[in-house]
C-alpha cells in the first residue's frame, strides 16, 4: 500500500521541507566516506557567514568547526546525537512560505 501525500503528517512534511538542505548537509557530514572527502576552508566559511549574517552566525560557524573536530574520533552514533543536538540549538524552524 502506498502512502498518498494526504496520509503525510502536514506539519512534519512542512518541516522537512523547510529544513531539507540541513537535513542533507547531517546526511553528507554523517557519511563516513563523503566526510572523509569532504574539505571546507573554515577561515572563509567563518568570514563569508560574518559578512552575510553577522556576527552571531559567525560564532555559530565557528561552533560548528570545533564541534567537529571534539567529535571526530567518537563513535558514529555518538557523533549522530551531537550532531543533532547542535543543530536543534542553532537553528530556528522558519518555514518558506
Amino acid at each position: 500500500m502506498a502512502i498518498k501525500p494526504s496520509h503525510l503528517n502536514p506539519q512534519l512534511f512542512i518541516w522537512c521541507k523547510a529544513n531539507l538542505r540541513y537535513l542533507l548537509l547531517f546526511f553528507v557530514l554523517s557519511s563516513g566516506v563523503l566526510a572523509s572527502r569532504l574539505t571546507i576552508q573554515f577561515n572563509t566559511f567563518i568570514e563569508l557567514m560574518g559578512q552575510k549574517y553577522g556576527p552571531a552566525r559567525a560564532a555559530v560557524a565557528r561552533n560548528w568547526q570545533s564541534m567537529l573536530v571534539q567529535t571526530q574520533n567518537k563513535p558514529e552514533q555518538q557523533q549522530i546525537l551531537i550532531v543533532n543536538d547542535f543543530f536543534a540549538r542553532n537553528l530556528r524552524y522558519q518555514t518558506d512560505i
